[in-house]
């Protein structure tokens, strides 16, 4: 204990006291400047660092920007193109130490990482108070790698929660205040998923409407129904006595336009929705007559010739005219095959085939582009060519049921020959990425499994299950004689056991399953390893579309992110 007094003492104090009161308003001064632009320079100054002098301490400080509370991902493209030069294909999302990790093990002379032109391009209000802020920087990695890329760099709470390719949109958030606030006090009651940007969503009235991502109004909550598939148009209609209706064209923001009905097509395994084919969409007016509009037409002008008409492909499609069918190419030109009077086109092309059926024998063949019979028509019923396989069938004699024809399917190539014989009970799809999923009685049960383009098993499948669904993000649902569901890999073995009630495709990394608890079915999500990444705590199923869906919870709608951010504050 000092009991007297030293001047020097004294007066050394005092300029430690001061020293130590200026370095802490420094510091508050440094912090109250602290920007998520200044955190984004930061990071670009500490990893020019650290590539340049392999100093570890740097490694150390990003990590100290990114570890918010949440694990910073990173999906860039530098990192994917390198995982993909690795062989790591099945890589979708990273997370920080693995992009750290990938610059560690190149970093030799010459590695450099250059971060320049730091922009704030938005900001979202989340849930939980804090605000998201979207970074803009160009990002030159040289030497073992050698990169320009711009990226999107999330900033949340003073910290560094995500790296993102910035074409990509995966940095992107979508939980913004406007739809939360929409949300919140209870302006819709129910929404359907986002299906292409889009969802249907419904008023306290009942009425419907639609939104965007955003949760911009793009159709107002007017109509009784919404007829909406996830293509350009959206048709609102009322059930009144005038059955009022509207049609509306997406591309242009929810345009009013002068159409009564547009057909929009589902196209492959993974129900991608198209209005358009080859330039042209399908148009039916109220006396069901059809036409076609062209897609660069913005004065929606359509003559509404035919009885029946396909979509364009293969550069034909086929119409129905006075009773007979035509094919026409682009140009409205009529082919007039020579044996129109007898056969019916009601198909458009499939794989360079267009299917005919034989009015006086009513069996089915094939005709080629040129409208030339390839295949006779000797066939009870056909599906459509894909990767030069087609499914056909032969009708049971007798039926095997008094209500209804059976028939047993089987396999053909492009030449009409036979690749498997009548064995199958029938085909779930078409053939797509070599495969196609069917249905075989085995011991006197239907059980499903994946077909190669011999007609044989894909390697590993078996038909153990009653149900096999097709891969999806490599995992494909199998569904058990007991009803419950799971997931096999793409070699056929169990992936996921199945412990479902409910399951759905994987999408965007996660599936939605459901689960039975206390009577009812709850649904959360899982990961490709069956990981539980949403909670059991969900009324309905829901599909993640750019990172976000609609959900929903005790009578009510809200967002989750795939990271399981919530717009419900309770």
């Amino acid at each position: 204990m000092i009991t007297f007094k030293d001047p020097y003492y004294t007066l050394e104090m005092k300029r430690i006291f001061l020293l130590i009161l200026f370095s802490l308003t420094i510091s508050n001064i440094v912090n109250a400047d602290t920007t998520p632009q200044s955190i984004v320079v930061s990071f670009g100054k500490y990893m020019s660092e650290w590539c340049k002098t392999e100093d570890i301490s740097y490694r150390e400080k990003i990590e100290a920007l990114c570890n918010g509370n949440k694990k910073c991902r990173v999906e860039d493209k530098i990192h994917a193109d390198f995982q993909k030069k690795q062989g790591l294909t099945d890589y979708s999302t990273f997370v920080l130490d693995s992009y750290l990790n990938m610059f560690q093990s190149l970093m030799q002379e010459g590695l450099r990482f250059d971060l320049t032109n730091v922009e704030l391009v938005s900001q979202d209000n989340m849930p939980d108070g804090q605000t998201l802020s979207f970074i803009t920087a160009d990002i030159v990695v040289s030497g073992q790698l050698n990169h320009k890329v711009k990226d999107i760099i999330l900033v949340r709470d003073d910290k560094i929660s995500g790296i993102y390719s910035y074409s990509s949109q995966l940095g992107f958030s979508h939980l913004n205040g406007s739809l939360i606030k929409a949300l919140k006090i209870g302006r819709y009651v129910w929404a359907t998923n986002f299906h292409n940007g889009f969802a249907q969503v419904a008023n306290e009235a009942g009425h419907v409407g639609l939104i965007d991502l955003k949760g911009d109004v793009i159709i107002p909550c007017i109509w009784d129904a919404i007829e909406y598939m996830g293509g350009n148009f959206v048709r609102g209609y009322n059930y009144n006595d005038n059955k009022e209706s509207a049609m509306f064209d997406l591309r242009y923001g929810g345009k009013r336009v002068p159409l009564e009905w547009i057909q929009d097509n589902v196209i492959g395994r993974d129900k991608n929705v198209v209005t358009f084919s080859e330039g042209y969409a399908i148009a039916k007016n109220s006396d069901g007559k059809y036409g076609f509009l062209a897609e660069n037409d913005t004065t929606y002008h359509v003559e509404y010739l035919f009885d029946h008409v396909t979509k364009f492909q293969d550069g034909y499609a086929s119409v129905k005219f006075a009773g007979k069918s035509f094919l026409i190419d682009k140009n409205f030109t009529i082919q007039k095959p020579q044996y129109v009077s007898r056969y019916e086109i009601p198909s458009h092309y499939y794989d360079g085939m267009a299917a005919i059926k034989d009015n006086s024998t009513q069996k089915w063949g094939f005709i080629d582009t040129k409208g030339k019979i390839v295949i006779p028509c000797k066939f009870d019923n056909v599906g459509f060519f894909s990767e030069g396989i087609c499914c056909v069938e032969q009708f049971d004699s007798p039926s095997r049921s008094p209500y209804y024809q059976t028939w047993k399917t089987a396999l053909i190539n492009k030449r009409g020959e036979l690749i498997t014989d009548y064995i199958f009970e029938q085909s779930l799809g078409e053939f797509e990425d070599g495969y196609i999923e069917m249905i075989k009685e085995i011991d006197g049960h239907p059980k499903g499994s994946l077909i190669d383009a011999k007609g044989e098993l894909l390697s590993g499948f078996n038909w153990e299950y009653d149900n096999v669904r097709y891969l999806r993000e490599d995992r494909a649902r199998f569904t058990t004689t007991d009803g419950k569901m799971g997931f096999l890999d793409k070699e056929g073995k169990i992936s996921i056991p199945p412990i479902y009630d409910r399951a759905y495709y994987f999408n965007e990394g996660q599936a939605c399953v459901g689960k039975e608890i206390n009577g009812k079915t709850k649904y959360g999500s899982i990961n490709q390893d069956g990981i539980v990444v949403i909670p059991f705590i969900y009324d309905d199923k829901f599909i993640f579309n750019n990172g976000v869906a609609l959900v929903q919870k005790d009578n009510r709608i809200g967002l989750i992110d795939t990271f399981g951010n919530s717009s419900f504050l309770n």
